[in-house]
């Protein structure tokens, strides 16, 4: 698989899993909510920015935002009780 042309397609479809941030609002404070979609938010500016100059890094990104939700969401519903 070629990075360097699929890499963007790979990480814009990726990113695509918003509604995920959004639909833990069922059991996450708004604020927490709020913070996912920022960090998505800054994940979407660095694919559009990263496009051109690293296509490889952009396929990295949907695995770094999911990441960062799994782990706040199970965080807090283990110690914060969320859920």
């Amino acid at each position: 698989m070629n990075l360097s042309q699929s890499g963007p397609w790979i990480g814009f479809t990726g990113l695509a899993v918003l509604w995920i941030y959004v639909f833990s609002g069922l059991f996450a404070p708004w604020w927490v909510v709020l913070g996912l979609v920022a960090v998505w938010l800054v994940l979407l500016v660095l694919a559009i920015g990263w496009t051109r100059p690293r296509p490889r890094t952009v396929a990295v990104l949907p695995f770094v935002g999911s990441r960062c939700g799994s782990a706040s969401c199970g965080w807090g519903d283990t110690r914060l009780d969320w859920g």
